[in-house]
């Protein structure tokens, strides 16, 4: 959504350029969730089905429309409802909704919960709707391992978007050097603010990012031996 934001591509109708990357702390991936014991087995099967694809214009919600769309789906073909999270949960236990969408990191507490409340199991993207969301957007491959959810056994693949740190271009480069190296000297610490799985390893950090990063996170990347693209 930022590179899209950035270029003022799809849903941004214009460009915004005054902001610059910090640091991709950690993948957020693309969970299509059903109850166990429905007969929906792939994306495909959403056809006819009420789904819940995420508050209006959240990232979720953008995720599951071109994910949807990937598999020659749209809002004709499948009924979407805009609930939130939480409302997302009650809806599926209750089968108000037959699927819902979430573009959360791995080991997300929403879903473990939703699973205790429900039997669940994850819709697997496959090769061919992977491809076509990685050359039009900025997806990445993701894989969810057998048991990272109560009763999820099986490995599910899916695609998944990184979530970047960054900043207003009006910061100066020292601040924001000074920002970056303290990203990654209190990876524990951030590690106990946020629900999902963090990784956040240098290298890492750098990859999956398609906008510009500020120049102060490029002098301390470049001082790690890694170099990034900047707007400048």
């Amino acid at each position: 959504m930022i590179s899209d934001a950035y270029n003022g591509e799809n849903s941004f109708k214009t460009a915004y350029k005054d902001y610059s990357a910090v640091a991709a702390l950690y993948t957020e991936v693309c969970h299509i969730t059903v109850r166990a014991d429905s007969d929906i087995k792939s994306v495909h099967d959403l056809l006819g089905k009420t789904v819940s694809v995420g508050e209006e214009e959240s990232g979720s919600q953008l995720n599951a429309k071109q994910i949807l769309s990937a598999y020659g789906l749209n809002e004709k073909m499948v009924k979407e409802e805009n609930f939130n999270y939480a409302d997302s949960a009650k809806a599926l236990v209750s089968g108000e909704v037959d699927a819902l969408f979430w573009t959360v990191g791995i080991n997300a507490t929403v879903v473990e919960e939703l699973s205790r409340q429900c039997d669940i199991k994850l819709l697997s993207i496959d090769k061919e709707a992977s491809e076509k969301l990685k050359s039009a957007y900025s997806y990445i491959d993701c894989k969810v391992d057998g048991n990272t959810y109560n009763g999820q056994t099986k490995d599910v693949n899916t695609v998944g978007v990184k979530s970047v740190l960054i900043v207003s271009d009006r910061l100066s480069n020292d601040k924001v050097k000074t920002l970056t190296k303290l990203v990654f000297d209190n990876a524990n610490e951030l590690q106990l603010t946020v629900s999902a799985d963090l990784d956040i390893i240098e290298k890492d950090a750098v990859t999956g990012v398609n906008i510009p990063f500020h120049s102060g996170a490029a002098e301390y990347y470049s001082e790690k031996g890694i170099e990034v693209k900047t707007a400048e």
